[in-house]
């Protein structure tokens, strides 16, 4: 199966002339004439068929998509954050004139002095 499509096969194979390599010669010549009677196919182009295409634009056009939501999301946490700390600037701005209002001045020797140093 690994030699079909657009590869083209080259086998080189090497005999010893020695008896003691007559064995592993003999296989190596067995395996040559297997590989050799291997039939391939034509060569095939490997073209990208339409479904593939289709499928790897809309993987491009999701991860735009969410790189934008992405984005959108940082911009609105942002705005959500500055809004919160204003309006805690602006409560605090509010609360602090009439906290101090409603505080009435101890003077030393009052009643209300006494009354504390219980």
């Amino acid at each position: 199966d690994s030699l079909g499509g657009k590869a083209k096969t080259c086998m080189f194979f090497h005999l010893a002339p020695e008896d003691l390599s007559y064995a592993e010669s003999l296989s190596t010549l067995y395996f040559s004439q297997r590989v050799a009677s291997v039939a391939m196919g034509a060569a095939k182009i490997n073209a990208e068929s339409g479904e593939l295409q289709s499928l790897r634009d809309g993987l491009d056009r999701a991860q735009s998509e969410c790189g934008r939501l992405h984005h959108e999301l940082e911009c609105r946490t942002n705005d959500l954050a500055s809004l919160h700390n204003r309006r805690a600037d602006d409560s605090n701005a509010q609360l602090e004139p009439k906290a101090f209002a409603k505080m009435t001045p101890i003077v030393p020797g009052d009643a209300a002095d006494v009354s504390l140093a219980k």
